[in-house]
Order: structure tokens, then C-alpha cells, then sequence
């Protein structure tokens, strides 16, 4: 599987971003480590402390627990293999996610570097989350709030409250529907 690279990027920040250019080393982004267990049956991931959701609300461990079993019980929203490989999630800690596999696999940080975390104070509230449009997203990337949607042009502007701000050097990204 590769990466998804679609406006959906720029909306939800990846945990690690293993860079192809530079023999597939880990970049973090919402996560700041992950280290697996010695059997390689679970792996932890500590995340990034202080990250906000666009709309202000903290994010944390138990977003990513939600956004797995959510996965795990929805099949249609699993986008990167979860329910092949994840056995359970647990979030002992605030920015500390302990997932437990089903089989031993050393690629499994690769496979959830497209896992979109999301909010579990938006979507706990959804009744149908496979259906779920999703038209205002709220997400932890750069680029969360959408100023157009239209069949021409799809335009994404800053997330205000974005972790790494500092790398922004745009406001705003159009992008033309294809």
C-alpha cells in the first residue's frame, strides 16, 4: 500500500512519516517515539504533548484509541489494515497508546503512517460514521479549514491552532479537483 497523498494530508497530521528519500527513516509528527514490546506483539507510541484539534480541544491518546476501534468495528472506514493486524488498543496515559497485534509484524509503523486520527469528541456523536460526510472537518494538520468546495477547486487554509505553525509558509492551498 502507498501513502494516500490527498487532501486529506493537509487535514490530518500522519503519527510518522517514513521518508523514502533517506533510506525510509522516521520523520515524527503527532507522535514523538513508538518502540515495540520484545515479543513485537504490541508496539507504544508516546504522542506529541500539547497537540490541538482545530477547534481548540486537546488531542489525545484516547482520540487515537477511538479512531482504532472505530476501525476495528467499522471494516468500510479501516484504511490501513487495522483490523488484519490489531488484536487491541489502549491508551494508559494521555499521550501514551499501547497497541497490541495479532501476529508479530516489524511493518506495522509503516502500514499506520496513513492513519487518519480523529476527534473523538466529533465523531463519538456521529450515528452512522461510515455514511458521515464530514463536511467540517476538524483535524490536528496544517491545513484543517475549508474555504471552498466546489466541482473546480477544493481550498484549504490553516489550521489555528496547528503544533508546528512555525513551518506554515502559506496561508492557504487551492487545489483543482481532477
Amino acid at each position: 500500500a502507498g501513502r494516500r497523498q490527498s487532501t486529506m494530508d493537509f487535514i490530518y497530521e500522519p503519527l510518522v512519516i517514513f521518508n523514502a528519500e533517506d533510506g525510509g527513516k522516521p520523520v515524527f509528527r503527532l507522535a514523538t517515539s513508538y518502540k515495540f514490546s520484545d515479543d513485537m506483539k504490541s508496539i507504544t507510541y508516546e504522542l506529541r504533548p500539547g497537540v490541538k484539534w482545530s477547534d481548540g480541544q486537546p488531542l489525545t491518546s484516547a482520540d487515537m484509541k477511538y479512531t482504532i476501534d472505530l476501525m476495528l468495528k467499522n471494516a468500510a472506514l479501516d484504511t490501513v489494515g487495522v483490523g488484519e493486524t490489531v488484536a487491541s488498543v489502549e491508551a494508559p496515559s494521555a499521550t501514551e497508546v499501547k497497541i497490541n497485534l495479532k501476529a508479530m509484524n516489524s511493518d506495522f509503523p509503516e502500514s499506520l503512517a496513513d492513519l487518519a486520527v480523529v476527534p473523538e469528541h466529533i465523531w463519538k456523536d456521529v450515528s452512522d460514521p461510515v455514511a458521515f460526510k464530514n463536511e467540517k472537518p476538524v483535524g490536528s494538520g496544517p491545513m484543517t479549514e475549508l474555504r471552498r468546495f466546489t466541482p473546480q477547486v477544493y481550498e484549504q487554509c490553516r489550521n489555528p491552532n496547528y503544533w508546528d505553525a512555525a513551518s506554515l509558509h502559506v496561508d492557504c492551498l487551492r487545489l483543482p479537483q481532477i
